[in-house]
Formats: C-alpha cells, structure tokens, sequence
C-alpha cells in the first residue's frame, strides 16, 4: 500500500507544469504570399508610424513617403530585424533556464523477502537527493545570461541602424535617378533643338556636314543616356524594396518626397565622436558579451568547489520504519577544472581583443566617414557656386540675344553648358548626401534622423529595441 501511494505521488509530481509539444510547421506556400502582399498601405504599418509620431493610431497621413516613413516601414517589415529579434528572444529564455535549481531525484527499490515473511516479506527503499549548488554557481549563471540577452538586445539597434543605411542609401538613388532623368530629358530636349537649328544652317549650306553630325551625336548620346537612367531608376526603386523589405509592387505607385534629405550646416563632430565610440550599440553589445565571458569564468572557477548533495531516506523493512540522511559530493581528486578555467580565460581575452579590435574600427571608420564628408561637402560648395556663377552667365547670353549680341545658337550652347554643371552639381549633392549617411551611420547617433521618431518606433515596435541616444 505503501508503495502504491509512493507512486501515485511521485507520477502526480512528474506531471505537474510540464510543457506539451506544439507543432509549428512552416509552409512555404503561405510565407511567400505574406511576403507578395505586402505593402504600405498595411494597417499595421500605418498603426505603427503613427505611434512612432505619437499622432492618433487612426489618422491617416501616408500621401507621400519620405525617408524617415520608409524607415519606419523597414523597421516594421525588413527579415533582417526579424532575426535580430528571435536571437533576442532566445537569449532572455536562457535567463530563465540559468535561473533554474538542479532538480531533486528520487528512487525506488522494492524487495521481497520469502524466507522470513513475519510480519510481511515485502521492503522498499526510498531515497531522495536534493542538491545544493555551492559557490555562487547559479549567480554566475545568471549573470552570464543577462549579458548575452543584453548583448541580443543590442544586436537589434545594430541590425536597425544597418537597415536604415540600406534605406538612405537606396532612397539617395533613387533621388538622384529621379532628378537625373529630369535634367537629361531637359538636355535631350536642348540637343533636339539646337540639331533643328543646325539642320537649317546645313540646308543653308551655312555649315558642313560634320557639325550638324557631332550634333547629331550628342543628342543620341543623351537620349541613351536617359534611357540607361530609366534602368537605373529601376533598379534603386528594387533595392529600396529590398532594404525595407516588401516586394518592388509595393513601392511602383508610391509617390516619394525628397524634402527630408538635408544635411545641417554644422554639427558637433567631435562630442558626437566621443558619444559614438562608447555609446554605439556593436560596442555596448562587445561589452556585454565581455561581461559574458567574465562570468562564464567565474562558473568554471566555481566548479572546483563540488555541489553538496542532500539524501533523506526511507526504508521499510518487513514492517520496520527505518529513516536515514546520506550526504555526497565529488572529490576533486583528479583535476581541479583547470582545463575549462583556462579556456574560459582565454575566450575572455578574445572577447577583450574583440572589444579592442572592434573600437578601433568604429574610430577609424568615424574618421573615414568625417573626411568623406567635409571634402564632399567643399566639392557641393564648389559646385554651388559654379552653376551660380553660369546661371548668371546665362542670363547675361539672354540679354545678349535680345540685343542682337549673340545668336540663339549661341544661347543653346550656354543652356547645354549650364544642363551639364547641373548633373555635375546633383551627382556632388549626392555624394554629399551619401557621406552623411555614412557619417551618421558611423556614429550610431540620429543626425538627420528625428530622434524623438527613433524613440518611438522603439518603444511601440516589437522588433526594435533601442538606447538612449546621447
């Protein structure tokens, strides 16, 4: 009877709380249409924006998409933070399994007796250990998980941060694209005129064959010019989709605004630098993962002291109740653990070289983004003041013309001249434009950025996580 309600109660506990396996197939079929249907005009993605905005999660606001919208919409959609964020979610659980005290066992071992069954010939042996961790094994443990899960967390805003360059940079293409085939449509048109004219000069017999021929050229030059920026237009509108993460359909009748791509006139470079070089979220996730290996040392450390194990017991031999208490541990007889301590110290040291190695390159590449962009931001100043200094010089050829100074020809050749300074002009713009990406990317700081938006699409997003920025 004894051992019949031994057992109930040992299965009752074997089962209480345990977890059920649910199967979570994945199929294809279903993932690749979530993915083609997705777009902007998501209620989920308007939610999420408008709480980034703090404005009302119903107003509707999405006319025109600017970079900080799309952004957002990367923050939302890109598999990249997806990822990011399951990594995240595996490293919090394992807070809960280094959390976890070692589970007591129990035994069971029956006997029988037949030759000397008074008063019974039944025995049963009940033994029970209970083990108690020693040395701050478990503190080690989790203090080595929180800084893995911290170091997840961060692992996050660095997948953001790269998602965001991959936005700007796609969206500066697909501007420049935009304004190229603008000016290259303008100068297709000059050319198709000024060969008109040249054409009658050559029925006049006023010039020769060849000239009306190099014009000819040029105009032909233009025009497969800006059927190339067609392609290239296409191709920026594709990555853009890439780095947001939706299909190119979702992007082909959007209508972009450009206005929120604007480089300040100034900015505190050198406190930014600072900030950047002990604040970037790789370098506080290098931290973390330092920390990491420290306590994965002091476990190791802790090792050498054996866990103590706590046996009551209880024995019922032929109707006499015997009770007895065993304790055990190991004897460190054979090796102390000095061969997991000395690997664990070594990967600290790794993971101090890493954190060396990688703050290193964080400077040098906030000094790279700085240079690029200071002589990118005098090539734009330079070729800000050229294109002013020919539209001057085009307005004083108008004057010319209308004085009879000069012939419209000689107009056209002006008009032409300011058409090339100006693509001279947008592709320094751009430039400049990249470098700043650059350099924001670099310092891991919202520059341009609003970083009150940042704020918000942390807190309300699920996929993002973010810091205090300084």
């Amino acid at each position: 009877m004894i051992i019949k309600r031994f057992l109930f109660i040992l299965v009752l506990f074997s089962i209480t709380g345990c977890s059920t396996f649910e199967n979570k197939p994945i199929v294809p079929d279903e993932t690749a249409l979530n993915i083609e249907n997705r777009s902007l005009d998501d209620p989920g993605l308007k939610t999420f924006i408008n709480q980034a905005y703090n404005r009302p999660s119903d107003q509707n606001q999405f006319d025109n998409w600017g970079l900080d919208d799309l952004t957002l919409a990367g923050f939302y959609y890109n598999p990249a933070i997806k990822v990011a964020y399951a990594q995240w979610n595996v490293a919090t659980a394992g807070k809960k399994s280094a959390a976890e005290r070692p589970n007591p066992s129990i035994g069971i071992t029956p006997g029988n007796n037949q030759s000397n069954s008074t008063p019974t010939p039944w025995m049963a042996v009940f033994s029970t250990n209970f083990i108690i961790e020693t040395a701050g094994k478990r503190d080690y443990r989790i203090e080595n998980a929180d800084q893995l899960a911290n170091a997840a967390r961060l692992n996050v805003i660095s997948a953001a941060w790269r998602v965001r360059q991959d936005i700007w940079n796609s969206f500066i293409d697909l501007y420049v694209s935009t304004k190229r085939q603008i000016l290259l449509s303008d100068q297709f048109d000059i050319n198709q005129e000024n060969l008109r004219l040249l054409k009658l000069q050559f029925d006049a017999g006023a010039i020769s064959a060849f000239e009306l021929a190099q014009a000819r050229i040029a105009s032909d030059t233009t025009k497969l010019a800006l059927l190339d920026e067609t392609r290239a237009k296409a191709a920026a509108l594709a990555q853009l989709a890439k780095a947001i993460g939706v299909p190119v359909k979702a992007l082909q009748k959007t209508i972009f605004t450009f206005d929120d791509l604007n480089v300040p006139a100034q900015m505190p470079i050198q406190e930014l630098r600072r900030a950047a070089l002990i604040n970037r979220a790789d370098i506080l996730a290098s931290l973390a993962e330092y920390a990491a290996s420290q306590s994965t040392l002091g476990i190791e450390i802790a090792k050498q002291y054996p866990d103590i194990g706590i046996g009551p017991g209880y024995e019922y031999d032929q109707g006499d109740n015997k009770w007895s208490l065993g304790l055990s541990f190991t004897l460190p007889l054979f090796n102390q653990n000095q061969g997991a301590i000395a690997v664990a110290e070594a990967r600290r040291e790794e993971a101090a070289a890493n954190f060396n190695a990688l703050q290193t390159q964080v400077l040098n590449e906030i000094d790279i983004a700085q240079i690029n962009f200071r002589a990118t931001l005098n090539k734009k100043k330079s070729a800000e003041a050229m294109l002013a200094d020919l539209i001057k010089h085009q307005q004083n050829a108008q004057k010319m013309l209308n004085a009879g100074e000069i012939s419209y020809i000689q107009l056209i050749g002006v008009r032409l001249q300011k058409n090339s300074l100006e693509l001279s002009h947008l592709q320094a713009e751009a430039d400049l434009r990249l470098a700043y990406a650059q350099l924001e990317t670099s310092l891991q700081i919202p520059l341009e950025f609003n970083a009150a938006i940042w704020q918000g699409a942390s807190q309300n997003s699920e996929p993002l996580i973010t810091r205090n920025t300084p």
